[in-house]
């Protein structure tokens, strides 16, 4: 493969190559969807200094949110405002969150913490771009 295509995003056909890592490093949105498929999607998220994700729960998808630079804590559990799983992430490591799970990921980084997320099944509409926090919702 050359450097052109290394860190290709498509979201034109049924298969995509992505440099997770660089796309994400690069990213400086809240949220951005990068792909969608049937029954998968894949999206980065920036996290700001001394930030969250903020406490949410999806229904009916399952969430696996990698750490591609930067360090967190993870909070989870089932019943929202007692979030009695904690543990701490850094780069290369992985969270895997069934559907109907509490979960919140804290900023514990000097600075923006950048994260991969796949979903399964899609949760936001393809192309979603949300540079803040605040402009962000659960489509």
């Amino acid at each position: 493969m050359n450097k052109k295509n290394e860190s290709v995003c498509s979201h034109d056909s049924d298969a995509a190559i992505i440099h997770l890592t660089r796309q994400a490093y690069n990213n400086k949105n809240f949220r951005t969807e990068i792909w969608t498929g049937r029954y998968m999607q894949a999206a980065l998220m920036s996290i700001g200094l001394r930030s969250e994700t903020g406490v949410k729960m999806h229904e009916y998808a399952d969430m696996m949110i990698r750490v591609e630079s930067g360090y967190a804590r993870v909070y989870m559990g089932q019943v929202q405002h007692d979030l009695k799983y904690a543990g701490n992430v850094s780069a290369g490591d992985a969270v895997f969150i069934a559907s109907g799970t509490w979960n919140n990921i804290v900023n514990a980084s000097n600075r923006e913490l950048k994260l991969s997320i796949v979903y399964s099944p899609p949760q936001l509409h393809r192309g979603s771009v949300y540079r803040t926090k605040n402009e962000c919702s659960d489509d």
